[in-house]
């Protein structure tokens, strides 16, 4: 079992269907049973899902911002490790013939409020492109996040 914060849950009585003891606080629910209760629901609920999640993200937004930036402050070894395995990725995706000046321009020269995105990315499931110039484009923050790793 995943390490839980103790103050969602608590040990208590044990359930009737499962035998678990392990119970949420808040709803004195076994944490077991409500836990595959909601993969359940899940599985048979994804674009329900997807739509509450983005519509609680869009009511929410502030607070998001603020869980993800402590959570990257608590974090910073992970975060440095993340980083530095994606410029790893872009090094071996970047050939000895690509224009490293042109590259950078591209970068210094991205608008604000957009990114650079790899139109083909540098590890797609289908197919992989290259840090090259041609592979890179604009894309707004949201449609670059949208996008994520996929090639249309």
């Amino acid at each position: 079992m995943a390490a839980v914060a103790l103050e969602t849950r608590y040990i208590g009585a044990p359930c009737v269907h499962c035998g678990s003891q392990e119970r949420y606080i808040k709803t004195d629910k076994c944490a077991d049973c409500q836990n595959k209760r909601t993969r359940k629901w899940y599985a048979g609920n994804k674009e329900a899902h997807k739509v509450l999640r983005d519509t609680w993200r869009a009511e929410h937004i502030d607070e998001v911002h603020r869980y993800n930036d402590q959570w990257r402050r608590q974090n910073l070894g992970r975060m440095c490790a993340h980083i530095i395995a994606y410029n790893a990725r872009k090094r071996k995706a970047l050939p000895p013939w690509a224009d490293r000046d042109a590259i950078q321009r591209i970068y210094e020269q991205c608008p604000p409020g957009h990114q650079v995105d790899h139109i083909i990315p540098l590890r797609g499931k289908t197919v992989s492109g290259l840090h090259v110039e041609n592979n890179l484009q604009y894309l707004p923050g949201v449609e670059n996040n949208k996008k994520g790793n996929r090639y249309a």
